[in-house]
């Protein structure tokens, strides 16, 4: 599906906002989040290097192109998950985003966290997202079960190397936007309608 054309940072076609394709894949990806300071300075989405040092190209992929990849190229949600974790090894990415990809078997949540660091957690089966562009929820992994959770290479390494360990943490709030008041009214929301979903459920 292809959102209705809006000025979204300078440009004003239409993108790519959310799908299923013919294996029943489908993903969620216009969730745009932030990254802080010390991770900015640490691993900079290809835009801000580019800001920084125009020779450095802005080609990282985006939210403009999360779904049309993702749904054009994959069989299953962990499919769509290594290949865009391979996309931003290889080119970056030019913003900070969380994807939702899911098929008939497993739900994944992405997270872009910065220039080229990624982690996408399996969410479990008693487990909601409700993402309306906050990043809150926390998750306690581990990242050395590639089963539950897939990442970058250097997602420990790379706070280590370049940055205090604040830079980034094991968790998808680990690169918070501030708290928008309409959004946390979203979220609060969307939380009772699963709530109440969840309960009627459990009383039939």
């Amino acid at each position: 599906m292809r959102d209705h054309p809006a000025e979204w940072d300078g440009r004003w076609d239409a993108y790519s906002e959310a799908g299923i394709n013919e294996r029943g894949v489908s993903c969620s990806a216009t969730l745009s989040t932030s990254y802080n300071d010390d991770a900015k300075a640490a691993d900079p989405t290809t835009k801000h290097a580019h800001k920084a040092n125009p020779e450095v190209k802005n080609t990282g992929i985006g939210e403009y192109s999360y779904a049309g990849v993702i749904l054009g190229e994959s069989a299953t949600a962990r499919e769509g998950v290594e290949l865009i974790g391979s996309l931003i090894d290889e080119q970056g990415v030019c913003s900070n985003d969380q994807i939702v990809i899911a098929d008939n078997t497993e739900t994944w949540l992405f997270a872009a966290l910065s220039g080229h660091q990624w982690i996408a957690m399996k969410l479990t089966d008693d487990v909601a997202s409700v993402n309306p562009n906050i990043s809150n929820l926390n998750f306690q992994v581990n990242l050395d079960d590639p089963e539950n959770c897939l990442h970058s290479e250097g997602i420990k390494t790379m706070p280590e190397e370049k940055a205090s360990p604040s830079t980034l943490k094991t968790d998808s709030s680990m690169l918070p936007r501030p708290t928008v008041h309409l959004s946390t009214i979203r979220a609060w929301a969307l939380g009772r309608v699963i709530s109440r979903a969840a309960t009627t459920l459990w009383l039939r």
